[in-house]
């Protein structure tokens, strides 16, 4: 499942690249304008059309918003303090860097929903695996 990037925080992100390539090009005010604005549009304009961050159960890519680079965060993921964690398979427990601001809200809902069913899930499965069976052989 893709979860895209806030629509309203992407448009600010380019409206602001886009005021500040115009102020730059008509006034000549500050040289930087010229360089920084470009940027901003080009990440506003990025942010419009690449996904934030793509879940599959039990890991999240991250995608860089320039280039093809993805950061993976495999493991138990869940929700703590607000904050979506990652227990390695070493146990070891680290913040994935995905926040809820930046992410399209209807996105983030169904995200939740999903790892939420999918933890349920996998806890049910753990649980029956847990239960002890008898051997057809007998004990030997």
């Amino acid at each position: 499942m893709k979860v895209g990037y806030n629509q309203t925080v992407s448009a600010v992100v380019a409206i602001l690249g886009a005021i500040g390539v115009i102020v730059a090009l008509l006034f000549e005010l500050y040289p930087g304008l010229l360089v920084t604005s470009p940027i901003f549009l080009l990440c506003g304009v990025l942010m419009l059309v690449r996904p934030y961050f793509v879940y599959e159960p039990g890991t999240v890519g991250r995608n860089a918003l320039v280039g093809p680079i993805v950061f993976r965060h495999s493991g138990e993921l869940r929700f703590k303090d607000g904050r979506l964690r990652c227990t390695d398979d070493d146990g070891r427990t680290r913040k994935v860097p995905v926040m809820r601001v930046l992410s399209d809200p209807d996105d983030w809902r169904a995200f939740r929903a999903r790892l939420k069913e999918d933890n349920a899930a996998a806890r049910a499965g753990a649980q029956a695996a847990d239960v002890p069976h008898q051997s057809i052989l007998g004990d030997r």
